[in-house]
């Protein structure tokens, strides 16, 4: 089996509840992980909403540590980890953090999550991208870190898919037309994510697969096959 997964939140739990990436109690952990034929996995560092200003910081050190610690020995050529952040808060309003988090390896970033913060709102709001958020935008693109709207507003999603010229991603989002979440893309999101040659990546939640939240494996593929 062949898996690129673009969302998981083990690395964040593991450093906050001090569990092994090696081995835990999560969806996910690298021993399960060997049974893959080929495995690329994004690791997300969670931004909690109260966290905000120079208090995400070391949060996101002590993920990212552990990140570069234990699953070094884990890499080889048929395993790929990829280091994200979840939450433009973690910048603190300071475009300069962009580099620091370019310099340690993220390579994808979602703007928000549910609520607003200095990049704009989340899918709780109605608010799109602030002056600041569109000028992290354009230094992401710059740095190579890819914009991810998972939980943006709709406001915020067409603000980026509007300036962006580089493609962006939907990490873990589900199609609307099939479960009518906030969370999920629209028909017309989806068509714009893919002719920019962007991704989306299936939300395995089941929240976002059905409305009664009564899912299984089926309506995985009702989403894929929707797309």
């Amino acid at each position: 089996m062949k898996l690129f997964d673009l969302h998981c939140d083990s690395l964040y739990r593991g450093y906050t509840e001090n569990q092994p990436l090696g081995e835990n109690r999560f969806h996910l952990d690298l021993k399960r992980g060997k049974r893959l034929d080929r495995w690329s996995q994004c690791f997300a560092v969670w931004i909690p909403a109260e966290l905000r200003g120079e208090a995400a910081m070391p949060l996101f050190d002590g993920c990212c540590e552990k990140f570069r610690r234990e699953l070094a020995p884990y890499r080889s050529e048929t395993f790929s980890p990829v280091l994200t952040v979840e939450g433009g808060a973690v910048l603190g309003g300071k475009l300069a953090n962009l580099e620091k988090l370019a310099d340690r390896g993220v390579k994808m970033m979602t703007l928000t999550w549910n609520g607003e913060n200095e990049l704009g709102g989340g899918a709780d709001t109605a608010l799109g991208l602030t002056p600041f958020g569109r000028e992290a935008l354009k230094e992401m693109e710059r740095l190579s870190i890819v914009a991810d709207v998972s939980h943006a507003s709709d406001a915020l999603f067409y603000d980026v898919a509007e300036i962006a010229e580089k493609p962006i991603v939907a990490s873990h989002s589900n199609a609307r037309a099939v479960c009518p979440h906030r969370r999920n893309l629209t028909d017309r999101q989806f068509q714009i994510l893919r002719d920019k040659g962007g991704l989306v990546g299936l939300n395995f939640c089941v929240h976002f697969l059905r409305e009664d939240s009564n899912a299984h494996f089926e309506d995985l593929l009702r989403h894929a096959d929707h797309f």
